[in-house]
């Protein structure tokens, strides 16, 4: 696991580009990007070390935004990946998702489980938010 903290002023996140480059994405642009597609961007997961800030930055624009508050482990966030998904694939809320995944962090003991956090936009209610459902 490579991991490097940021602070809220200089939140990024490396995303692989063009011909598998890494891109270096900044909070706003995050947001901006997600505004510009607010209307069918309910989730977004950044399942990825110390994204908490980037979390908060879109969770102005979008309805749920899952971050992680520190280090996590690969194994543990591959384990939070498919326990989140599996509960969104079984038509369960953003919120009973976080709490799956969290559950599943938590029976394989691993200590990352307190560091995925759910971010929610003011006016939505993610144990409202299904996905594939209409709203």
């Amino acid at each position: 696991m490579t991991c490097s903290a940021t602070t809220a002023a200089t939140s990024a996140i490396y995303l692989q580009g063009e011909q598998n480059g890494s891109q270096l994405v900044t909070a706003r642009a995050l947001a901006m990007l997600s505004k510009a597609t607010a209307a069918s961007t309910r989730v977004v997961v950044l399942n990825a070390c110390y994204s908490e800030p980037q979390a908060d930055t879109l969770g102005n624009v979008v309805d749920c935004v899952v971050g992680m508050t520190g280090a996590i482990g690969d194994d543990a966030a591959r384990s939070f990946a498919v326990g989140f998904y599996r509960a969104l694939g079984d038509r369960r809320s953003v919120a009973n998702a976080v709490e799956h995944a969290v559950a599943t962090l938590a029976a394989k003991q691993y200590p990352d489980e307190q560091l995925p956090r759910c971010r929610i936009r003011d006016g939505a209610d993610a144990h409202q938010v299904v996905l594939g459902v209409p709203a």
